[in-house]
């Protein structure tokens, strides 16, 4: 196993460098002073160039893991210590934004066996130890990656540095750049590996698409089928052999087939004449679903009824309720957060102002639902002897203002014995 570079190291000038000059007529202190700048200024630190590239920082399998699972090829770069054209791909090119966005849409793994101390880095928001050099990964990471690499690729062979490999995720190579080139040489080979496998995940992308999965599943579970269409639609849209693109495309046809049902309940519904319920189910899809495929079906199926003899006057009425339907929103809204009383007084309101619309008999079932479930009926039941209490109290304080204390008297005694324990009978108590 041996390493050749692609060309050999400059070497240094033999003729004196205008600076020396400069300094051997200078005084002691002034030659310090002087030799200090010019090291600080001219001379560069390790490291000083930061690289951007979020190397690898596992093992090699698990780099083939992560690149099948994003359906991304891998991208190796190789690097010798100390020779001219490896130091300037990774203090020029490594550290150029352009070549950062093309290494995140791969895995991309550095292979070499230089020490160059360590330093803090915010890795996915966290402080990790990493090569003082080169960055991303520790020394120990790139040194083992350097061996496997090795071991994989070129063992009887010669290995041309610096090098960059682009490679499927059965490590069959699709390109080989020997020595530097610009972004735009390792952009093509990227996208020509991506051409070969098809669309994948870039960085960004699988960062977020467990968590995307992950909750589009609850919201499943949840009955919230839009909110789960839109959580999994930008991952199931990239499509490709990508595990987790195959997951959301299977909860995307989760949904639709839901979808689907109630758009086959809606024409059972008008089958047998039943167009509120066949408008009703149209009408909701349509409103929920907008801007989808489904919500599309929904729309043309809701024109067609509407326009029959029987579907007609639903259509208007449906129409009609639209006005109330934020008011019942709310209500929903208010009812997830356990305000009952919000939601029981705009349930109510719907209720009176709907009369003979679906939508009524819907804010009457969630009405119907606070009296069953006794522990929401306890806590109405508080509110409501609260409110009737602190309205006593009111019409007692006017009786007092006005000079009728006996009438007043007798408005606080009555709330003491009728509605003892609320803030009204304490107030009620100490007027007395």
């Amino acid at each position: 196993m041996t390493t050749m570079p692609s060309r050999k190291p400059k070497q240094p000038s033999a003729s004196m460098p205008p600076w020396l000059s400069v300094a051997a007529h200078l005084p002691l202190f002034g030659l310090i002073t002087f030799l200090l700048a010019i090291f600080f200024i001219q001379v560069p630190t390790l490291g000083q160039k930061k690289s951007q590239v979020r190397w690898w920082r596992g093992s090699f399998d698990a780099a083939i893991q992560e690149a099948k699972e994003r359906n991304v090829p891998l991208f190796i770069a190789l690097i010798q210590e100390g020779e001219e054209a490896n130091e300037r791909l990774v203090d020029d090119v490594f550290t150029n934004k352009n070549f950062v966005a093309i290494t995140k849409n791969a895995v991309p793994v550095l292979a070499n066996k230089g020490s160059h101390g360590s330093k803090s880095q915010l890795i996915g928001g966290v402080k990790k130890e990493v090569c003082r050099r080169m960055g991303g990964a520790t020394c120990e990471q790139h040194q083992d990656l350097e061996a496997r690499i090795f071991r994989e690729f070129f063992v009887g062979e010669e290995a041309l540095t610096p090098q960059v490999m682009v490679c499927r995720i059965n490590l069959k190579l699709v390109e080989r750049i020997v020595d530097v080139a610009g972004p735009r040489a390792y952009a093509d080979a990227v996208k020509k590996a991506k051409k070969l496998m098809g669309p994948g995940l870039d960085a960004a992308m699988f960062k977020v698409a467990r968590g995307k999965i992950t909750r589009g599943r609850n919201l499943i579970r949840m009955g919230q089928y839009r909110q789960a269409w839109d959580e999994i639609s930008d991952l199931a849209k990239i499509g490709g052999p990508s595990p987790l693109v195959k997951k959301a495309i299977a909860l995307h046809k989760k949904v639709e087939a839901k979808v689907n049902g109630a758009l086959e309940a809606a024409y059972a519904a008008a089958d047998r004449n039943d167009y509120w319920t066949a408008l009703g189910t149209l009408e909701r899809v349509a409103r929920e679903f907008k801007g989808t495929p489904p919500a599309k079906k929904a729309e043309a199926a809701f024109k067609r009824l509407s326009k029959t003899k029987d579907g007609s006057p639903v259509a208007r009425q449906l129409k009609k309720q639209k006005r109330y339907l934020p008011w019942m929103a709310r209500a929903r809204a208010h009812e997830t957060r356990g305000e009952y009383q919000q939601a029981r007084k705009l349930y109510r309101r719907v209720k009176a102002k709907a009369k003979k619309l679906p939508v009524a008999q819907q804010a009457e079932e969630r009405l119907a639902y606070f009296r069953s479930e006794s522990a929401i009926a306890a806590l109405l039941k508080v509110v409501d002897q609260e409110n009737e209490a602190k309205a006593l109290l009111k019409e007692a304080t006017k009786k007092a203002r006005d000079g009728d204390l006996p009438g007043a008297k007798v408005i606080y005694h009555r709330i003491l014995k009728e509605y003892p324990g609320t803030k009204a009978a304490k107030k009620a108590q100490s007027k007395l």
